[in-house]
């Protein structure tokens, strides 16, 4: 049996006795289903990583102790998507349409995940990397994708200023959790990996730093707010970052790519279940294509065309990357929208043409999902909090096939969306985490 570290009991306490701390999971009641608004402002509280920690060994990537000019981002389009801002005034604020020069590796868990080599689009990734201390090439271990929500993954301060070097304190747990089950943890940010003021979401001082892809390269600041087509750019962006972070994760000299699994919270649970959705290679791409899809009205269609305008021409072979995206053996999803932008159609399985239309997780993936009463955005993912039609897709799906056993399970808790600092739910999904992780047979 692995004990509990002191960090993590710590860590533990100081959740149960500092509930009013913001750990990146705050929930927004004016938010609809899916709007994936809920994860989170600063907290200053919480601990550092392990300088100690072991870290990736792979052919071919960056390393932590990589230089800061081998960290310098990729140019897309010709444009460059981190301009100079050497020559800004002394204290003057950056433009927030010119980023810096390079994000940098500011400690031995960060590394940069190669976009030439992972990513359709040819993006880097900053990802925060962990693994076991008995992790090794000669005695590969599970590795699972951490993906975070719309509070990002690392904590912030100041707009303006770059995040902090320290992960939300939720992430930490979660880090902690998943590697003394055994398993590493391969953790990338989607925000900070593009500018790294770019620190979270949720709060509108921090939209004039939205980059590229998520806003139009010659977006004003002041015209960078949080609505629909932020929205759908958001989840479409997010899940290609998901794959190149699970195709790095599957390439781990210490991981073992049969044994991987993917954690996410909020949004980074909707981006979790849209990578994992049986056929995803056909819903992403016709809806990266600005074209009418089957079951789309024609207000969804005139906002994912204008959603769609300004983003880089999809790559030729996107289907197929996907098709052949590394599988993980469960996606755990802790309080996700599960009505993914409409990726999969949300269509009722009544007026559905082919149960290929309808959401269930592909072959070899078992999807849990942890969600709450008090939660407005999670009312797509089962019946007892709300609608539920992806639960309803999943029994439809189900019951064509005549499975016997279901790989959609739902567990409810009465709770709200922050479901990891509820007490007692926050302790019973990190239970069942260090369950799925631990019920791996060693190889």
């Amino acid at each position: 049996m692995r004990r509990r570290s002191p960090l993590l009991s710590l860590i533990l306490l100081a959740e149960l006795v500092a509930p009013g701390c913001d750990d990146g999971l705050a929930t927004d009641a004016e938010r609809p289903d899916d709007a994936g608004v809920l994860d989170s402002t600063t907290d200053t509280g919480g601990a550092d990583a392990h300088p100690d920690a072991a870290h990736l060994d792979v052919a071919d990537a960056q390393t932590a102790e990589a230089s800061p000019a081998d960290a310098s981002t990729s140019e897309a389009g010709g444009d460059t998507m981190f301009a100079d801002s050497a020559d800004a005034e002394p204290d003057v604020s950056p433009d927030p349409l010119e980023p810096p020069e390079r994000v940098e590796l500011r400690n031995a868990h960060e590394l940069l995940i190669d976009g030439a080599r992972f990513h359709p689009y040819g993006e880097d990734l900053v990802a925060h990397v962990r693994l076991p201390p008995d992790a090794s090439a000669d005695a590969p271990v599970p590795a699972c994708l951490l993906v975070h929500g719309s509070g990002g993954l690392f904590r912030e301060g100041v707009a303006g200023d770059p995040c902090a070097d320290r992960l939300e304190p939720s992430y930490e747990i979660l880090v902690e959790l998943l590697n003394e089950a055994g398993a590493a943890v391969v953790a990338p940010s989607s925000f900070y990996s593009r500018d790294p003021r770019f620190c979270e979401d949720n709060d509108p001082d921090f939209f004039g730093f939205a980059p590229p892809p998520f806003f139009a390269a010659d977006t004003p600041p002041d015209d960078k707010t949080r609505d629909t087509v932020y929205d759908i750019r958001r989840t479409a962006v997010r899940t290609l970052d998901a794959l190149a972070a699970m195709r790095y994760a599957a390439a781990l000299a210490e991981g073992d790519a049969t044994r991987l699994c993917m954690v996410g919270t909020s949004n980074g649970g909707s981006v979790m279940l849209a990578y994992a959705a049986d056929h995803l290679e056909r819903h992403l791409v016709e809806y990266l294509t600005p074209m009418a899809r089957t079951y789309e009205d024609a207000d969804d269609l005139a906002e994912r065309v204008t959603a769609l305008e300004t983003l880089p021409p999809l790559p030729p072979d996107l289907e197929a990357r996907l098709a052949e995206r590394p599988t993980p053996t469960f996606v755990h999803a802790i309080a996700p929208g599960c009505r993914l932008r409409k990726i999969v159609p949300t269509v009722h399985p009544d007026e559905a043409l082919a149960v290929e239309d309808l959401y269930y997780p592909e072959d070899g993936v078992d999807l849990v999902l942890e969600v709450g009463t008090m939660d407005n955005v999670v009312t797509g993912c089962a019946t007892e909090v709300g609608k539920g039609i992806r639960e309803l897709q999943a029994r439809a799906v189900e019951a064509s096939r005549a499975l016997a056993v279901s790989r959609y399970t739902v567990h409810v808790h009465e709770a709200g969306h922050d479901l990891l600092r509820d007490g007692a739910a926050g302790d019973e999904i990190r239970r069942r985490l260090a369950r799925l992780v631990s019920a791996w047979d060693t190889p």
